[in-house]
């Protein structure tokens, strides 16, 4: 059980940490856009491979079926889809670029609005006023 929350975890987690580190190097509008579309590429690569060779293997074992009939399920939406190859290029890559997308979009115009109420700095007490 929890297979899809850990996976989406784990995929937000390969967007995430190559963005902010990225990022974080030099903080710059030029750098931000970069820092996204680095960590949507990465998502999409390593999203497609747990899909690939853990995530869809593991529901076939979870809900009976054969991996075929999985796949059968994608050709029934893209006959260009015949195997778990196919299944990945076709219909993991599509959603993960379009998730990275949706993020990166959301994040470049909200993450100033946000930033200011993250990282507020609390004010330090000089030794002086605590008697």
């Amino acid at each position: 059980a929890f297979v899809g929350d850990f996976a989406n975890f784990l995929i937000g987690v390969s967007m995430i940490l190559p963005a902010t580190l990225f990022y974080h190097w030099r903080k710059t509008l030029k750098r931000a856009i970069w820092s996204l579309a680095l960590g949507g590429a990465v998502m999409t690569v390593f999203g497609s491979m747990l899909n690939a060779f853990y995530l869809v293997p593991k529901f076939a074992v979870m809900f009976g079926l054969p991996l075929e009939a999985i796949i059968a399920m994608g050709t029934a939406v893209n006959s260009s889809i015949t195997s778990l190859n196919t299944l990945v290029l076709y219909a993991v890559v599509p959603f993960n670029l379009l998730k990275s997308f949706i993020v990166s979009f959301l994040t470049y115009f909200l993450y100033k609005r946000v930033e200011k109420i993250l990282f507020k700095e609390k004010p330090i007490k000089s030794d002086a006023a605590v008697k």
